[in-house]
């Protein structure tokens, strides 16, 4: 399994610059408060997608179907690629955080509910991406892709006026990542584990080369 995550993080490797383009942009240039956690959830999930359609666009599903290796392993890899790519995007997050803090005047918040949220739209996302993904095929997969990309904009840009108000009003003190953790990821983290099920049954029953 762990060649199969390789795979996926070399096949994107030319879109690492992007991602940094991005993470300069939305971190630097349109600076608020859901900066970092644009910066962090989006590297993730665009890295997702970039993974995704490569893969559709090649066709490389089929030669790793017809190597020894298991469905289940290919739909492990792909979730465990999606905790791969959420650690690059909370470090991505975390950089901009401190070049702005000791290198510009002009500092970018970053917080364990930033942190917490960026976990949770991630995980979220994926939960509902690959389930999606494996059910309606390759040929679907770029309508899945763009769908999913305009839908996750939208959330995290919708955040961008209450990420503050959500941290002022939590019942509980914001400078414990445990408490953060569990209220926001645990719940995320429950549905990104029944999705692998779910993606896990569907993709035992479909036909690679269908």
């Amino acid at each position: 399994m762990f060649n199969l995550i390789r795979k996926d993080m070399l096949v994107v490797r030319f879109y690492y610059l992007f991602i940094v383009l991005y993470a300069v942009f939305f971190g630097f240039v349109m600076n608020n408060e859901a900066s970092t956690v644009l910066v962090g959830a989006l590297s993730a999930i665009m890295l997702v997608m970039f993974s995704v359609n490569l893969e559709t666009k090649s066709k490389s599903v089929l030669f790793i179907g017809s190597l020894p290796v298991r469905r289940k392993q290919i739909v492990q890899a792909k979730y465990a690629v999606v905790i791969v790519f959420l650690i690059i995007g909370l470090f991505m997050s975390l950089l901009v955080h401190l070049v702005s803090l000791y290198a510009l005047n002009n500092p970018v918040e970053w917080t364990w509910m930033q942190a917490s949220l960026t976990t949770g739209i991630v995980l979220l996302f994926s939960s509902l991406f690959f389930p999606v993904y494996y059910w309606l095929g390759d040929r679907a997969a770029q309508v899945i892709s763009f769908l999913a990309i305009f839908l996750a904009v939208s959330v995290v840009v919708g955040m961008s006026g209450v990420i503050n108000k959500i941290t002022l009003q939590l019942p509980f003190d914001i400078s414990s990542p445990a408490a953060v953790l569990s209220v926001i990821v645990g719940g995320a983290l429950l549905l990104f584990l029944a999705s692998y099920w779910l993606s896990l049954s569907i993709f035992r029953k479909k036909d690679m080369a269908g």
